[in-house]
C-alpha cells in the first residue's frame, strides 16, 4: 500500500453555489487532514459537507455549518477524518464571494 500525500483542492475561490471541490478517486481510501480557508476582504461564511446533496440544505452531513471567519484572518482545521472511493466534499460560501479554500490530505492506494 503506497500513501501519497495530496491537495485535494484549492486553492479555491468559493461562491454562493454549492460546488463539488474533491471527489475520491475510484479504488482510492483517502484521508483529509488539514482544512485551510482565508478570508480576504470581508468576513466569511461558509459551509462544507461531506456527502451531502448540498452543502447549504443538508445539516447531517455537515463537517462546518455557517462557519465564520473573520476579515483578514485565516481558519484552520486539523484532523483525520477517513473517506471511502466516490465520497464527495462539497462547499460553498454564504452572502458574499471570496473565502479561498484549500484541502489537503493522503490518499491511500493499495
Amino acid at each position: 500500500m503506497a500513501d501519497t500525500p495530496v491537495r485535494f483542492s484549492g486553492p479555491t475561490v468559493l461562491t454562493t453555489s454549492n460546488q463539488i471541490v474533491y471527489i475520491v478517486p475510484q479504488n482510492v481510501q483517502a484521508v483529509l487532514r488539514s482544512i485551510h480557508i482565508v478570508a480576504t476582504t470581508s468576513t466569511a461564511q461558509l459551509c462544507l459537507s461531506i456527502n451531502g446533496a448540498a452543502a447549504m440544505t443538508s445539516t447531517s452531513s455537515a463537517m462546518f455549518f455557517k462557519q465564520f471567519v473573520p476579515s483578514n484572518t485565516v481558519f484552520n482545521w486539523f484532523g483525520f477524518m477517513p473517506l471511502a472511493p466516490g465520497d464527495t466534499i462539497q462547499a460553498l460560501a454564504i452572502g458574499s464571494v471570496g473565502p479561498v479554500l484549500t484541502l489537503c490530505g493522503v490518499e491511500v492506494t493499495s
